[in-house]
């Protein structure tokens, strides 16, 4: 049985599609707010979030060994960074959804999306450019071929 505890990777995701989706439906139901990111902006940041996470396998439990839990269950600086980005991401999400609460109309709305997109792309960039040798099975955890 898996247990799902707060430093697992898919438990960030999914907390992060929750409060994107918490701050869409709030747009939808209340409308816009002057100076304030568009609806679409934010469906853009929530699917690219989602393109991400589904092609690196971000979303899925740790028991799914295409899962980025399991695949640096033994790698301590990918999947630290990672946490720390999906805390960041997580964050500012929040913070959009508790700016249009408050129907605050700064300029600083904006700014949060662009700090959204940010990470977005730095999470691309960083699985992009990780070495080959972090994806594979640790020395620790060898692959038994039986023939």
């Amino acid at each position: 049985m898996t247990t799902h505890q707060p430093d697992h990777i898919h438990v960030l995701v999914y907390k992060c599609f929750a409060a994107f989706d918490r701050l869409l439906s709030m747009m939808r139901q209340q409308g816009a707010i002057e100076r304030f990111p568009e609806e679409s902006q934010i469906q853009v940041k929530r699917y690219e979030f989602c393109r991400w996470s589904e092609r690196f396998g971000a979303n899925l439990v740790c028991s799914s060994t295409i899962s980025l839990d399991y695949k640096f269950r033994n790698h301590d600086y990918p999947r630290e960074t990672i946490l720390s980005q999906l805390g960041h991401l997580l964050s500012d999400i929040e913070g959009l959804e508790k700016m249009y609460k408050e129907r605050n109309t700064q300029s600083e709305a904006r700014l949060s999306l662009t700090r959204i997109a940010g990470i977005i792309e730095e999470l691309n960039r960083f699985l992009n450019t990780l070495p080959k040798e972090e994806w594979l099975e640790s020395p620790e955890d060898p692959v038994v071929w039986i023939g």
